[in-house]
């Protein structure tokens, strides 16, 4: 089948998919829907109907997305123009400007990331084209990013280039940019091939795993222009240049697409039926696959020696890490490369486009921002993940006989995984510690005392974030053997952590010392009564939830 053959079939079947999906959306709807009848699905019964549903589905489908997509940056720019200021002393920057960063935050570096994959393992179009329909996989492939191309060029071009007019920029910077971000994203599919070759299976969990480090790169990247403001010019993306590395790109990744001599083999490879079933009941079973552990990631070490000092549950936690500690470290180890990443990207940033002029002219922003590295602990240190790891892989098979749920046991395993929890927190917390203060050095007029504070918020995250979750697991015990949620008042308890999160960084515009210290004495009057709860109660609540 020729190329244009196939662009015309894949036309005709998107098409046909978007005319379905708005009669069963239409039919749907609480009045409208009664009056469409099933018959409306087959084309010939209603060709005048289907030529104008099409007719009007073709602009929308082209068009609206990108200026759905304008609207949102443009809306975005205003907010973060109204915002920004209340809490950072910044210069002021235009609307425009924080629409335009945003749009290259968005356009170029996260949608890059997102498509990063050739082909998904889970793509049920991709696979029945191929599998069921035996399209030659370059054949499809080559059509397919001919047609992403073609669609991505006209629609950005226009909608782009009539907003760039609108900023005093000339309607050809929107035909650059396109070419630009389609070159990118043609790009860094072709460049992961390669990995596919070597080995397809390692190969989709090394890119999942760049794409998950990306994410958290951008977001520390992304913050940066933003904070950057006027020193950070969005047009080296939008200009002749940009666009010829755009073209340039794509004619290569096209050319390499169409010439490597093993695609074919590779994308039957990863299109299997086995694949999509998994992908199924991933979706399905998605809290029990978060932690599964696969017989590889299990070490034993028959000559390793256990203390001989060690008994009962501290006897069984030191097997539990020996074996699945691996699992664990490497979550740790991903934490700190990612945060060490976003912490090296803020800094460079910072010095390549230091200036003259001061950022921050007064310490108002310090004590908003301390409060704020203080709440985002929940996402940085292990804290829920890590209760629910132990709880699947060995609380819950153990909470079924009578000998783990004694009252002796139960504390002995709350106060091994109270030092646990802290001793595998410890590397972020110091990591975390060095970069805010490298950061808080780069861009403040730093003092000893700001350093202290820096230090001392982070003991207080590190601590709260993971006896949080530790002393109302314990308490409460929520999950069920199919590690299902069952206990309405985790679900409370784990929202006003995130309201409470709110409030601080509401309070931080009105810090003062005897605040601070007031919130610094109930976060200890916490620990110490969440403990102590702990061993009260834990004995007759933690149990396994049918």
């Amino acid at each position: 089948m020729k190329l244009s053959q196939m662009m015309r079939v894949l036309f005709q079947v998107n098409n046909a998919k978007q005319y379905n999906s708005l009669i069963h959306f239409l039919q749907k709807m609480p009045w409208l829907g009664k009056k469409i009848p099933n018959r409306w699905y087959r084309a010939n019964d209603v060709k005048v109907v289907m030529m104008i549903l099409k007719g009007l589905l073709i602009p929308v489908d082209l068009f609206g997305k990108s200026i759905i997509y304008i609207f949102f940056c443009l809306g975005s720019g205003f907010v973060l123009k109204e915002l920004l200021p209340k809490f950072l002393d910044l210069e002021k920057a235009s609307a425009d400007h924080y629409s335009l960063t945003l749009m290259i935050i968005f356009s170029v570096l996260f949608a890059t990331i997102f498509e990063m994959k050739w082909v998904e393992k889970s793509d049920v179009e991709s696979s029945q084209a191929i599998r069921i329909f035996k399209i030659l996989p370059r054949n499809y492939l080559l059509a397919r990013e001919v047609m992403a191309f073609g669609r991505g060029l006209i629609a950005r071009s226009v909608v782009f280039g009539v907003y760039f007019v609108t900023l005093g920029m000339p309607f050809w910077y929107g035909l650059t940019f396109a070419l630009l971000l389609s070159g990118f994203r043609i790009g860094v599919k072709v460049m992961g091939i390669p990995f596919y070759v070597w080995n397809h299976e390692k190969a989709d969990k090394l890119i999942t795993r760049g794409q998950i480090i990306g994410v958290f790169v951008v977001l520390g990247l992304g913050g940066a222009l933003v904070f950057l403001g006027e020193q950070f010019s969005p047009q080296i993306f939008m200009g002749l240049p940009a666009g010829l590395i755009g073209l340039v790109m794509w004619s290569f990744s096209y050319h390499y697409l169409k010439n490597h001599p093993q695609i074919n083999q590779l994308t039957r490879s990863l299109l299997t039926h086995a694949a999509l079933k998994e992908s199924a009941t991933a979706v399905e079973n998605i809290e029990t696959a978060a932690m599964e552990v696969k017989d590889k990631d299990f070490e034993i070490d028959h000559q390793k020696v256990i203390r001989d000092d060690l008994t009962g549950v501290a006897y069984l936690n030191t097997i539990f890490m020996q074996r699945l500690g691996k699992h664990l470290k490497r979550e740790i180890k991903w934490r700190l490369i990612i945060i060490g990443g976003i912490g090296a990207l803020i800094l460079i940033v910072k010095t390549f486009f230091e200036s003259n002029k001061q950022v921050i002219t007064d310490d108002t922003f310090f004590w908003q921002s301390l409060f704020v590295t203080v709440v985002i602990g929940y996402l940085l240190y292990v804290g829920e993940s890590y209760v629910k790891f132990c709880f699947y892989h060995l609380d819950r098979p153990l909470l079924k006989y009578h000998y783990y749920r004694r009252k002796d046991v139960i504390l002995a395993t709350f106060l091994e995984r109270f030092k646990s929890y802290l001793r595998h927190n410890f590397p972020i917390f110091l990591l975390l510690s060095v970069i805010y203060c490298l950061i808080y050095m780069a861009f403040f007029d730093w003092k000893i005392s700001g350093l202290l504070m820096i230090i001392v918020g982070q003991i207080l995250s590190v601590t709260f974030f993971s006896l949080y979750f530790l002393y109302f697991y314990f308490l409460l015990q929520p999950f069920n053997d199919g590690m299902k949620l069952k206990s309405k008042v985790y679900n409370i308890l784990t929202g006003i952590i995130y309201y409470a999160g709110y409030q601080i960084i509401r309070l931080a515009n009105h810090m003062t010392f005897p605040i601070l210290m007031g919130i610094l004495l109930g976060i200890a009057i916490f620990l110490i009564a969440g403990f102590f709860a702990v061993l009260r109660f834990a004995p007759k609540t933690f149990k396994l939830r049918s």
